[in-house]
């Protein structure tokens, strides 16, 4: 079993990719918006995969790598990272029953929240009051975590500071999280990573094992009105190759315009870097 390296280490690997313009010091290989431009429509979208501690970063042409975001679900990983490390959280079997009276359900929830979950299956299903009556238990440990991580604004009041506007993360900033946790660079228990990192796993890509968590949510205030953001975050780990760390952020007018699409691009984009055709 290979020794992870520290975290002082790792993140000085991934300093170079703190701000855009520092990513001119790793080798840049831009992926062209024109061959995807039937994809791409009227959305904004901005994609990041780094290989190794930011060796390689291929970028999608007109990124905006450094603005910040909510992140919605993606915020499950570290959410989950927090609570199993305190001990909130008992492990991917740990279970949490549904209060329909103090969660009651709204009709924009899929079917399947309204049932009680296991960590495993709320990680799954993105369900929010889990993750919810978890943040309540938690309370204020979240922003020691989140300043050392240096994730996004490291704000974390409340139960739904992740989806609200409190809590914004840039994409360069989610691949730094992301490629640290895939490392075993974060300060967390052996459990708590290898708990989160074996509930993330989501299928494959390019026939490569893929761990990763969609996240969406209007992009202004609480309302449905539009327009509305979304990501597709995670990692990989290809045999004999460096592990590729991802984040892609997509905003649309429309709900349906971003609806499962950051999963289906990120395919789109990342299955020629796995197979090294680009």
């Amino acid at each position: 079993m290979r020794s992870a390296p520290s975290r002082r280490t790792f993140l000085a690997g991934l300093c170079g990719l703190a701000l855009p313009a520092r990513l001119r010091a790793q080798e840049r290989r831009v992926i062209a918006r024109a061959a995807h431009q039937s994809w791409l429509g009227r959305r904004t979208v901005s994609f990041l995969c780094v290989e190794g501690a930011g060796s390689v970063a291929h970028i999608l042409e007109g990124s905006d790598l450094g603005a910040r975001h909510r992140p919605y679900g993606t915020f499950d990983i570290a959410n989950a990272l927090i609570a199993l490390d305190l001990g909130v959280e008992s492990g991917a079997q740990g279970a949490r029953e549904w209060d329909r009276f103090r969660r009651p359900s709204a009709p924009h929830w899929p079917g399947i929240w309204r049932r009680d979950h296991t960590l495993a299956s709320a990680f799954a299903a993105s369900v929010l009051w889990y993750f919810q009556d978890m943040a309540v238990e938690v309370g204020d440990a979240y922003a020691a975590y989140l300043r050392r991580w240096g994730y996004g604004t490291a704000q974390g009041q409340g139960d739904a500071f992740w989806m609200d506007g409190t809590l914004e993360v840039s994409v360069t900033e989610q691949v730094g999280f992301l490629a640290a946790l895939g490392a075993g660079a974060l300060d967390v228990s052996t459990d708590a990573s290898e708990t989160v990192i074996a509930i993330a796993q989501d299928g494959s890509i390019a026939g490569v094992d893929v761990h990763g968590v969609s996240g969406a949510g209007p992009v202004y205030g609480r309302g449905f009105g539009g327009p509305y953001g979304g990501w597709y975050v995670g990692w990989m780990q290809p045999p004999g190759r460096a592990q590729l760390t991802f984040a892609l952020y997509v905003e649309a007018v429309t709900y349906r315009e971003i609806d499962g699409y950051g999963r289906a691009m990120s395919e789109r984009l990342l299955a020629p870097i796995v197979s090294n055709t680009l």
